[in-house]
């Protein structure tokens, strides 16, 4: 998967300076048990323009940043 920056693009080839997970969402709850969802992989990247953003990526392979990319911004 490519990792790229929200704020200038550039792709990331570089190991992230933090990595931690967490969690089990909660998929759906019922009288005969809970279902669990993704659990969510993050990392924290500083790009060579300067900035830092953290990327997370889902079991289900959905992916996004913070900050939100500026494609994404309205």
């Amino acid at each position: 998967m490519k990792i790229e920056c929200p704020h200038c693009k550039k792709n990331q080839s570089q190991k992230p300076i933090k990595s931690w997970a967490y969690g089990k969402m909660i998929e759906t709850r019922t009288e005969t048990g809970t279902t669990f969802g993704a659990s969510v992989n993050c990392s924290r990247y500083s790009c060579n323009c300067g900035k830092n953003f953290n990327f997370f990526l889902t079991t289900k392979g959905k992916s996004s940043t913070i900050p939100k990319s500026k494609k994404n911004k309205k």
